[in-house]
């Protein structure tokens, strides 16, 4: 079932909603649902603060690697490639809170030096192996738009940025997922068991990846594990988004998890953003959202041209 908004509008919905719901999520970071709760009663507005004493409307460093995709995607060929790595580590050099344990450990080794592989291998052990985080899903969602009218080359793309960075396949399965999820609402799909099922289906036609999404029948049942582990994001964007009657509800739901509160709302939102567009998102968020009139530029000139 086709939505009433347009391409351009569900595309700038997804970018939007990507970053509004980190910026939403950021004063909830490391807190327990109780403390949260405490704390805060229900966030439903731009607080900041928080562990990393964020602005009102600020993002995390997530959320500047997807904007560095974004950039780069505009590029063709081995230029998109050097820009892609140039602007990682432009990220890196920031040095904004929220960047991840992993990213973090292989960046700084190809700023010293290392070849990518190297950097990805030492940064797997130099992290215990714990490399199979949400960052290169959130960083995906630019993906989804540039390769809008190809799933196949938009997968390659995927899985070789995500290789960058992490080196547990299951940190590339789960960003191909998410963007593939985008890419449905994005192309008009309005049905999010659908869009979900479609997305299933497709991961599950490529045998090498490992499975990170639950079983759209179990979603309800198994308990929202709000950590930045990629498979556990994916369930909670899966119980926020499926059942949501508009945006704010789902991207509120997903943040007021806490524990890994900025990607827990930044995947969500992506997801939302994408089915109901810029006009479902709240205009008190993409009006106090850092940088939005820049998302809204980059989604309409990442989509191609078509409807």
């Amino acid at each position: 079932m086709a939505t009433p908004s347009t391409r351009e509008d569900r595309a700038r919905g997804a970018l939007l909603g990507l970053a509004a719901g980190d910026a939403l999520g950021a004063p909830l970071i490391g807190m327990g649902r109780e403390q949260a709760q405490i704390k805060y009663a229900t966030v439903r507005t731009f607080l900041g603060g928080g562990l990393y004493l964020l602005a009102p409307g600020a993002v995390t460093a997530r959320v500047d690697m997807t904007r560095a995709a974004a950039v780069a995607l505009l590029k063709d060929g081995g230029e998109r490639e050097a820009r892609l790595l140039e602007g990682y580590l432009g990220v890196l050099e920031m040095d904004r809170p929220g960047l991840g344990e992993a990213t973090h450990a292989a960046l700084e080794r190809i700023r010293d030096g290392r070849g990518p592989r190297e950097a990805v291998r030492e940064a797997h052990e130099a992290v215990e192996r714990k490399t199979a985080g949400i960052g290169p899903a959130i960083r995906a969602v630019p993906y989804a738009l540039a390769f809008l009218d190809d799933a196949d080359a938009m997968a390659d793309a995927i899985l070789a940025d995500a290789a960058c960075t992490h080196a547990d396949p299951r940190a590339g399965a789960a960003a191909l997922a998410l963007a593939a999820w985008v890419r449905e609402h994005v192309l008009g799909e309005d049905d999010p068991e659908a869009a979900f099922d479609r997305v299933a289906r497709g991961l599950g036609e490529r045998p090498e990846l490992p499975d990170v999404l639950p079983a759209q029948a179990a979603v309800a049942r198994l308990e929202v594990r709000p950590t930045a582990f990629a498979p556990d994001v994916l369930h909670a964007v899966a119980r926020h988004a499926l059942e949501a009657k508009g945006a704010r509800q789902a991207v509120v739901g997903a943040v007021n998890e806490a524990g890994a509160a900025s990607a827990l709302g930044a995947a969500t939102g992506a997801v939302v953003g994408a089915r109901f567009g810029e006009s479902g998102l709240p205009e008190e968020w993409t009006s106090l959202l850092e940088g939005a009139h820049a998302w809204r530029n980059l989604a309409s000139r990442l989509l191609p041209a078509g409807p």
